[in-house]
């Protein structure tokens, strides 16, 4: 057998099926509170109980348990995704569970040493439970039903649903992953953030649906929150930062997360929003960035009890952090340099070489170009070879101003010249449509053939229509 590939639950690579038993409705109940029960135990047993003692040993802590804590639990996180891929190409899936063991032997035959501790004020923790209490009623009453699992509703998915769970269900089931509805071509995409739904799915047993759609954003609403609490008080240094860093995440911008708003925005930088439950890459992310802004902070901080030991500790935690980042979303790390580029420029200009900066700066590069080159470069490429023209095209260095114009025409005011431009020139045969961005042109139906709608996604083929005889009077 070839290592990476399930010898239990072989999945066809030219499609992926999800068979639900009859009469499995997935309505909050008792039911519903063993599935939560599983996954919390899972996350705390799995993801924050090592990532919380790799955190405390790596970087000495921060003085409150609760900020190692959340903290520690984003550095979990980052490090199941990297060890669960090693393990479904051995074929053992259960692999992160020595994560576990390994921090739980680490504890018992290395106890830590005691070390100053900063009480955390119930008020401040009081508060902070307020902003993760807004967000989790949020998601009860409206972000748990935006996205349906079963009834009619399942039927008339949006676009993204579906191609998030074909992905959770390739890392289940094979690595190197490859393209769920391309047969054969490997998957060039960011991929991480899925290596933790299969990873739930294999240690709990709970299906990928309700994983994908459900407990996997709640759980990264809540980190959200919660890391923001906790950066804000590394930041700061207070812990009154708490409630107002999570209060700030949670309730700042526009209302458009409320059912009650009105918004004509598709995205918004809520961690209340649409874009979170249907885009695991984005939530994910989010959630990696906080813990790297925080052992930033810590690593950028003169102490003049900071050891190179410590010092080393410290970059180790932001290099796994800076690595899975990178593999997780294109658009994080540019964030984080940005923020490492102004630093260097503060203490260049106050004339203070911090190598500490550089060495950063070094690691994001490093990161980023290799995520560039193999997954951004050959995905441009992939899309081409297949001929897809769709709305969410990637502007980069590789596509010129008529390729541009022509897509913006096609899926705006098309014409018979503009997509018979495409189809003899640039060997373009499908068009995808998504009503989210704007409506299908009307012209459209007389100029190219409607072949299939997915909920919001119309695919049209540019094929030149059939000559339709003129009956003789």
């Amino acid at each position: 057998m070839e290592p990476g590939r399930s010898a239990t639950f072989p999945v066809p690579r030219a499609s992926f099926l999800v068979v639900q038993p009859s009469g499995v409705h997935y309505r909050w109940g008792p039911g519903m509170s063993m599935i939560a029960a599983s996954y919390l135990a899972y996350f705390v047993a799995v993801v924050a109980f090592p990532g919380t003692v790799f955190w405390r040993r790596l970087t000495g802590g921060t003085a409150w348990f609760a900020v190692d804590a959340i903290l520690g639990a984003g550095l979990g996180l980052a490090l199941e995704v990297l060890v669960y891929p090693v393990g479904r190409w051995l074929d053992v899936p259960l692999l992160p569970l020595l994560l576990t063991a390994f921090a739980l032997g680490l504890v018992v035959a290395f106890p830590a040493r005691a070390s100053t501790r900063k009480p955390f004020p119930w008020w401040a923790m009081a508060g902070l439970m307020v902003s993760v209490g807004v967000a989790s009623a949020w998601y009860l009453r409206v972000g748990s039903h935006l996205i349906a699992l079963d009834g009619p509703a399942a039927n008339r998915p949006n676009s993204d649903s579906p191609f998030q769970l074909s992905l959770g269900a390739e890392l289940t089931h094979h690595f190197p992953p490859q393209i769920p509805y391309v047969a054969g071509e490997p998957l060039q995409y960011h991929w991480m953030a899925y290596n933790h739904t299969a990873a739930a799915h294999w240690i709990t047993g709970i299906e990928l649906d309700v994983l994908t759609h459900r407990f996997v954003p709640f759980s990264m609403i809540l980190m959200t929150a919660l890391g923001a609490a906790a950066v804000a008080v590394v930041l700061a240094g207070r812990a009154v930062a708490a409630p107002i860093g999570a209060g700030l995440t949670v309730l700042a911008g526009d209302l458009a997360p409320w059912p009650w708003a009105e918004t004509n925005t598709l995205y918004h930088d809520s961690p209340l929003s649409m874009g979170e439950l249907i885009s695991a890459t984005q939530a994910f992310s989010t959630v990696l960035l906080l813990p790297l802004i925080g052992v930033t902070a810590l690593i950028l901080r003169r102490s003049g009890d900071q050891s190179m030991g410590h010092v080393a500790g410290l970059l180790v935690v932001a290099a796994v952090l800076i690595a899975v980042l990178s593999a997780s979303k294109a658009t994080a790390l540019p964030v984080y340099g940005a923020g490492l580029a102004f630093g260097w420029l503060y203490s260049a200009i106050r004339r203070r070489f911090d190598w500490r900066i550089t060495i950063l700066g070094l690691l994001s590069v490093l990161f980023y170009g290799l995520n560039y080159v193999f997954i951004a470069v050959a995905a441009t490429a992939l899309m081409w070879q297949f001929s897809l023209a769709q709305v969410f095209f990637v502007r980069n260095a590789f596509w010129d101003q008529e390729k541009l114009q022509l897509n913006d025409l096609a899926f705006t005011a098309p014409t018979k010249a503009v997509l018979e431009t495409l189809r003899t020139k640039y060997g373009v045969r499908w068009l995808l449509f998504d009503e989210r961005v704007n409506p299908v042109p009307a012209a459209l139906n007389h100029l190219a053939t409607p072949r299939r709608t997915s909920g919001t996604v119309h695919v049209y083929e540019l094929a030149t229509p059939p000559v339709i005889p003129t009956p003789r009077p």
